[in-house]
């Protein structure tokens, strides 16, 4: 779940939440829209102002892409 949909989800607001964590708007605002990350100071205290976990927080890579080359090697052994 992205940081903007928790923050619909719980009410919250952008201006609320840079409050609560003692951060700037815009700040918050770039993590909203993806543009920078929550630092790892602050994780757990967003984690806690947002009453979720961490995981919730830290977005995952993807486990599979069209140019994993493991898939690949995969795919022409079995050829």
């Amino acid at each position: 779940m992205s940081l903007k949909a928790i923050l619909i989800e719980r009410g919250i607001t952008q201006t609320q939440l840079a409050a609560q964590v003692q951060m700037s708007e815009p700040t918050v605002s770039r993590w909203v829209k993806g543009a920078s990350y929550i630092p790892t100071h602050k994780l757990r205290e967003v984690a806690s102002a947002l009453n979720v976990s961490l995981d919730a927080l830290v977005p995952l890579p993807s486990t599979r892409s069209n140019n994993d080359p493991q898939q690949s090697s995969t795919r022409g052994a079995a050829a």
